[in-house]
């Protein structure tokens, strides 16, 4: 047997900036991160909310999120990015 979901699961609305970026801030626990850095995640990941915790996750985890030349760029974000596809 499969995993049931609401009928209403598939059609969820995507979370809001405002939201992506409140759920960016309790996913990080207190770790700023530069301002491009939360503008990619907040754009590569349309509002999912797995997608949002995910990315934010592995940028935490990779160090992208303090580099030693600045904030992290884009393409620095890609393959975090296709891992959570």
């Amino acid at each position: 047997m499969g995993v049931a979901f609401p009928p209403d699961a598939a059609h969820a609305q995507p979370l809001g900036r405002r939201q992506v970026e409140a759920m960016i801030e309790s996913v990080a626990r207190g770790k700023a991160l530069p301002a491009e850095v939360l503008q990619q995640v907040v754009t590569r990941t349309d509002g999912v909310p797995l997608f949002v915790e995910e990315l934010t996750k592995m940028v935490l985890e990779s160090g992208l999120h303090v580099g030693a030349t600045g904030p992290a760029s884009g393409d620095e974000l890609e393959p975090a990015v296709e891992r959570t596809r």
